[in-house]
């Protein structure tokens, strides 16, 4: 019954009533009547914000209401209208702030004028932001994801996105928030309980492509080494005509700062069709986030290529690059990442642009200009799915009249 009240209501029927079933057996089976007085149907008039006053205008506020956008009286969306000036009156700082809903109908016009009053109380601080629960996490690891500070106006906002940022880290099987009243009342104290769960991860794969053909990869790493929220991680890759060895480093906060920080060494061979690559090289990679959402990295790379096994059947452009070249190059990236996951997106989008100068004043036997623009999206899907699409376009250009390296 509650639905179909609910569907009535949503719908702008405000003195609809529905009666109680009659339930009547017959010989296929039993018959439900649901009695149903619909009364006038009635349009939204007049709607309006009254009461105290917020940074934000009312202008602004009146704008995202979600009633004015309807023709016909609304009861869901007057309490999505609510949790909205709610939500705009916490982010001020007014944690205790109450919205009164006034609700007048006209029979005469049939329709129904809106109120939202504010009255936002007092303002709120922060007092204590407790954690527990983290036995292997050290302190400044979570509290270094918060958006809060003790001391800070209260923030619903900051408040989620805070939960977001210690769920995106996937050191914990469990996240509670939980904001009690503190000593009076212009404070709130912040209760984190965390559960952690195993960082270490050992995985093995096999798999088959028409390049490598038989692939096998093997991986170990930590994703929470010593508790500081640094990853040391090693992976193999041996196929048919490929072996590589990767062993990375990441310390998500340098020097204490926002400052993500990678470094990788690697070792790698592969045959190709008429020549094989012996490569080997370390990678140095920085990023700090600039607005919200964006970061964007600085990269160098050396690397010390050797092609070389080279087939008489090989093209001449092949042949002219044989033997050990050494290529110094930087790369800067900027990426928005708006995903919900790291690792396991299910919302969100990842769109990235990047421009790579290797040789020139940075040395090195290679030289050439590459630039790239990528784009993955991801849209939930019934039954937990994801459904992922990605894009990418990139063009390369050698420098000072030498060709693109063949690798």
């Amino acid at each position: 019954m509650g639905k179909i009240n609910a569907f009535y209501l949503n719908n702008g029927f405000i003195n609809a009533q529905v009666g109680e079933p009659v339930i009547t057996p017959d010989r296929e089976g039993i018959t439900i009547k649901i009695p149903v007085s619909e009364g006038k149907q009635f349009r939204v008039g007049k709607v309006q914000i009254t009461g105290d006053e917020l940074t934000a205008s009312r202008v602004d506020l009146f704008a995202k209401l979600q009633i004015v956008k309807k023709a016909f009286y609304d009861r869901e969306a007057i309490m999505k209208d609510i949790d909205y000036l709610t939500q705009a009156c916490n982010d001020e700082g007014y944690a205790n702030a109450n919205i009164i809903p006034r609700t007048e109908p006209r029979e005469e016009t049939q329709t129904v004028d809106v109120t939202y009053e504010i009255a936002k109380a007092k303002l709120v601080y922060f007092n204590r932001i407790n954690i527990t629960g983290n036995t292997k996490t050290r302190d400044k690891v979570i509290r270094r994801q918060l958006s809060v500070v003790e001391g800070s106006l209260y923030n619903r906002t900051k408040l989620k996105d805070s939960y977001m940022a210690l769920n995106r880290l996937r050191y914990f099987e469990e996240i509670d928030f939980q904001a009690e009243k503190g000593p009076d009342e212009t404070l709130t104290d912040v209760n984190i309980r965390v559960k952690e769960k195993p960082t270490g991860v050992f995985s093995v794969g096999a798999g088959y492509s028409a390049l490598d053909h038989a692939i096998f990869s093997a991986q170990v790493s930590q994703q929470n080494l010593f508790g500081r929220g640094q990853v040391l991680s090693l992976k193999a890759s041996l196929g048919s005509r490929t072996t590589l060895y990767d062993l990375s480093f990441i310390e998500p906060w340098l020097f204490d700062m926002p400052l993500w920080s990678k470094f990788d060494l690697w070792n790698l061979y592969r045959e190709y069709d008429s020549y094989n690559l012996d490569s080997k090289g370390l990678n140095a990679t920085f990023g700090y986030p600039l607005w919200s959402y964006v970061t964007g990295y600085i990269g160098y790379r050396l690397s010390l290529d050797n092609v070389k096994d080279i087939q008489e059947t090989a093209s001449y452009y092949v042949k002219k690059q044989a033997g050990e070249t050494t290529s110094s190059g930087v790369t800067v990236t900027l990426m928005r990442d708006s995903t919900d996951d790291a690792i396991f997106p299910s919302t969100g989008s990842r769109n990235s642009a990047s421009a790579e100068y290797t040789g020139g004043p940075l040395l090195g036997d290679v030289t050439y200009t590459r630039f790239g623009v990528s784009s993955s999206w991801f849209f939930p899907l019934p039954l937990d799915g994801v459904f992922g699409v990605r894009g990418r376009i990139g063009a390369i250009k050698g420098n000072e009249g030498k060709e693109v390296p063949v690798y």
